[in-house]
């Protein structure tokens, strides 16, 4: 994790996003000391594993917003700290506060569930686009999985530099041609910030 990033990881199922790229990526934020937090819109099945290591949270459609008061609580918190301490952001300090990985697994489901409800949908959304481009300042860095990056907002994706893009099942709409995906093989193959891996 740079100072600039947050990370998506999309692909169809079983084809590796979570059990190898998103593993991958959160052991390395374990490693690294950094605190990292689990949010599994699959019920807990794909990161059990995790739980006695990370903060670790079942989610879905209608925790969307507890998620986002509590990441942006988070924020103003570490954000009232750098502050406290007259810096511009966490890398600013001689002892910069641990940093956080917050895994977001299925985040396409738990958006989805919400757009019965179209005002709602909508305020979540600009929450969240507000919330992703302010956070990393203060060194919380987002993980954002699914099987489908058409399912998260173009308003989200704006603000995600690093993508993991493996092949889509059913070769779902635009993800397709945006990330290459038509390219790869089912498996043992993925799309690394353009290049294929």
């Amino acid at each position: 994790f740079t100072k600039q990033s947050h990370v998506l990881v999309c692909g169809g199922t079983n084809c590796g996003k979570t059990s190898t790229t998103g593993f991958m990526l959160a052991l390395y934020a374990l490693k690294s000391k950094f605190h990292v937090i689990v949010f599994d819109g699959a019920n807990g099945s794909d990161w059990n594993e995790f739980k006695p290591y990370t903060e670790f949270y079942d989610a879905q459609p209608e925790h969307l917003e507890v998620i986002i008061s509590n990441i942006e609580r988070l924020y103003q918190e570490r954000q009232d700290k750098l502050k406290e301490l007259n810096a511009a952001s966490n890398y600013d300090l001689d002892k910069p506060l641990q940093p956080i990985v917050i895994m977001i697994d299925e985040l396409g489901y738990l958006l989805d569930g919400l757009k019965t409800d179209k005002n709602r949908y909508k305020s979540v959304v600009a929450r969240f686009q507000k919330m992703i481009r302010v956070i990393r300042k203060t060194s919380i860095h987002l993980v954002l999985i699914d099987q489908n990056a058409n399912s998260i907002p173009q308003e989200i994706l704006t603000n995600i530099k690093c993508i993991f893009a493996y092949q889509a099942e059913g070769h779902i709409g635009n993800a397709i041609k945006r990330y290459n995906l038509d390219k790869l093989k089912a498996q043992g193959q993925f799309n690394f910030q353009g290049k294929i891996v």
